[in-house]
């Protein structure tokens, strides 16, 4: 929420002297005067006792090319060091790619979804600086990551999901990522979204608004503070294994130096697909019932999602 130029982390700001001030004079007429329900409603809407709304994540600004180096910290820290789907071994440790990438594509109308797939995997390349090679229909190559199409969902999985396997030295070995048909917009959201969490930036975050890894956003693209989160993954000082506790001072580092790399910007708006702060996107894709045993927003390793 934008209030007198300010920007802000995690909270609603209704505490300007012209808000206040308007807050004040709508809590008079509810006390003074109640003409109809529709009245009585919008002041117990405006009444300052009236319950709060929940705090809204971080809004980079429009004029910023990036947020805070404290926000970008927590950020990094939530999506690369907790798992949103399973994998307990692995929290708290950086898991990462050390081998080129051999992809392939394969079930329902997968080709249509061809282009979407080779342009996102060029630019995770490009942040990444790993060798991304998107298989041919006809090519024989054994691929270590796959992403399959379906027309429908499973039960007790989410519509679009990845499967990691870092085992056992964190080092990322093989990816399987499914992807439900849903509409168009749906699908490439999806793509782009389980294609940089299998990098291994595992967990979704709702620290900063919009962001390929909060669930309210419905985005096509990676923001610039996204890519940032790729790109400081996959600095060399980072190795697959190393502990929160100790890469957190090198990642705090990393960040700060790609920050003073990015000049400021203000051609960087949040893309039109967006949901506004609060608002429960309609269209998005459900997850279905998770199986029992399964903690919410996580999902058990499947073994079976990895065979040929």
């Amino acid at each position: 929420m934008h209030l007198e130029g300010r920007v802000l982390f995690k909270e609603m700001d209704i505490t300007s002297v012209t808000g206040m001030a308007g807050i004040a004079a709508w809590g008079s007429v509810c006390r003074a005067t109640v003409v109809a329900s529709a009245l009585a409603a919008l002041c117990a809407a405006a009444t300052p006792a009236a319950a709060q709304p929940p705090p809204n994540p971080y809004h980079p600004p429009l004029t910023a090319a990036m947020p805070p180096l404290d926000v970008l910290v927590a950020q990094f820290e939530r999506v690369a060091f907790s798992s949103e789907f399973g994998g307990s071994n692995r929290r708290g440790r950086v898991i990462k790619w050390a081998r080129p990438l051999r992809v392939r594509i394969s079930g329902w109308r997968s080709e249509r979804s061809r282009p979407v797939v080779r342009d996102v995997l060029a630019r995770l390349s490009a942040l990444s600086g790993l060798q991304i090679d998107l298989l041919d229909p006809d090519e024989s190559t054994a691929a270590n990551l796959t992403i399959l199409f379906r027309d429908k969902g499973l039960p007790g999985q989410a519509l679009c999901n990845t499967f990691i396997d870092e085992y056992p030295q964190f080092a990322i070995a093989k990816v399987r990522v499914v992807i439900t048909s849903l509409n168009r917009q749906q699908r490439r959201h999806c793509i782009v979204e389980e294609l940089t969490q299998s990098l291994g930036l595992v967990n979704d975050s709702p620290l900063i608004f919009p962001s390929i890894f909060n669930d309210s956003s419905r985005q096509q693209e990676l923001h610039p503070w996204d890519e940032i989160m790729v790109q400081t993954l996959y600095n060399p000082r980072l190795y697959p294994g190393i502990t929160v506790k100790t890469a957190r001072p090198i990642y705090r580092a990393i960040l700060a130096e790609l920050i003073a790399q990015t000049p400021v910007t203000t051609d960087s708006p949040p893309a039109p697909s967006d949901v506004p702060p609060g608002a429960r996107p309609t269209d998005r894709p459900k997850a279905q019932p998770a199986p029992p045993g399964t903690e919410p927003g996580q999902m058990e390793l499947d073994p079976s999602a990895f065979e040929d």
